[in-house]
């Protein structure tokens, strides 16, 4: 009779073949192909042992809906937060200009309380948390977009010197499996993630008003699932190399992310949650309009209204407010990291009202501005 155990592997520096666990620190583990200097600190998989014992090889667990540097569901919003062991890293906004989320990177410790400025600037965003970096976009005409920086905020690194276009309007970014993947207006990019060359592996066409149209992306399972620039923010496929093209819905959305293996979008006009599966069947409402901010958990989903911050399961059952308020910026954004939801909230574009980023216990109980 075969047993099934669940072990637990620590390992740095391995060259893996066919699938690949890999975790960082707190990171789901994921299977994908090849990988090269892949970094392990801890790896939970099941192991199929013989009646004498023997262990017969390892059964991986399913890809997760994240990519190794932060969430789908955080990435879609914009990126402005990211957890990665004892860290939680967040955008500090300092002004706004229809941008967001800008102002200095910060690293909190959550066990003391302890912050650090990590790097200062304006419009960063897209925080990817992978192997041992924090990587960030800051975009401005004629200037470095794409950063990294070690975890305790030394090693400021520059990874791209120059745009890569004329049009420098980032809309996405990724870390995934050695690969930084980054989303333009022109097309989407990718390069290694030590940094390196940079490949188009997929071209958008030139189109009018491109900042209205701009395209987001997340990696997952072997592909890259984007927003098109070119079909008013119809959600495709493609694999990694740019091949495959596939249509996955018709909707126009505003905002899209891969969560329990299936898309959650909000359906702009209608403003309201829809999902639909990984590819393009089984379309469904998911309840509420006038939706603004999604982020999707595994049992949840968590959402801004024009009247706060609320939550629902899945199958839109249980559906409640968490946090009432006339929120001032709509859209905003939601992030996730631990136990805390963190959205933005104070000010209205172009005007001198202060913002701020507030964080919220998901239960409701707990409201804090971030330090």
């Amino acid at each position: 009779m075969f047993r099934l155990i669940k072990k637990s592997l620590a390992v740095t520096g391995f060259i893996l073949t066919g699938a690949a666990l890999a975790s960082c620190s707190n990171q789901p583990i994921e299977t994908f192909g090849n990988v090269e200097n892949a970094h392990i600190e801890e790896a939970q998989y099941h192991a199929l042992l013989t009646p004498d014992g023997e262990e017969l090889g390892a059964i991986l667990p399913e890809p997760s809906p994240y990519t190794y540097g932060n969430t789908s569901g955080n990435l879609t919003n914009s990126g402005f937060v990211a957890e990665y062991g004892d860290y939680i890293f967040y955008i500090m906004p300092v002004r706004h200009e229809y941008m967001m989320w800008q102002g200095d990177l910060i690293r909190e410790n959550v066990n003391t309380g302890e912050t650090r400025i990590l790097a200062s600037g304006e419009r960063q965003s897209f925080i990817n948390v992978y192997n041992g970096w924090v990587y960030f976009v800051q975009p401005e005409v004629g200037q470095p977009i794409l950063y990294r920086v070690r975890l305790d905020g030394t090693e400021l690194t520059r990874l791209i010197d120059k745009c890569i276009t004329d049009r420098n309007q980032i809309s996405g970014m990724t870390v995934s499996e050695g690969w930084i993947y980054i989303a333009y207006t022109t097309g989407i990019y990718r390069l290694p993630a030590e940094g390196g060359e940079v490949e188009q592996i997929h071209g958008f066409a030139d189109i009018p008003n491109p900042r209205r149209m701009q395209p987001i992306l997340t990696v997952y399972n072997g592909w890259i699932y984007y927003r098109s620039a070119e079909t008013e923010w119809r959600v495709y496929k493609m694999r990694l190399d740019g091949t495959e093209i596939t249509p996955i819905t018709e909707d126009v959305n505003f905002a899209f992310q891969i969560a329990n293996g299936r898309i959650f979008y909000i359906q702009s006009g209608e403003w309201q949650i829809k999902s639909i599966n990984l590819d393009g069947t089984n379309r469904q409402r998911v309840g509420e309009v006038g939706v603004f901010a999604i982020n999707v958990t595994d049992e949840w989903i968590y959402f801004i209204t024009k009247d706060g911050v609320h939550k629902m399961r899945l199958d839109a059952t249980e559906s409640q407010i968490i946090q009432a308020r006339d929120m001032a910026i709509i859209p905003s954004g939601i992030g996730i990291a631990g136990d805390w939801l963190y959205f933005l909230d104070g000010g209205q574009p172009g005007g001198d009202s202060p913002l701020r980023t507030y964080r919220i216990s998901k239960d409701g109980s707990i409201l804090q501005e971030a330090a």
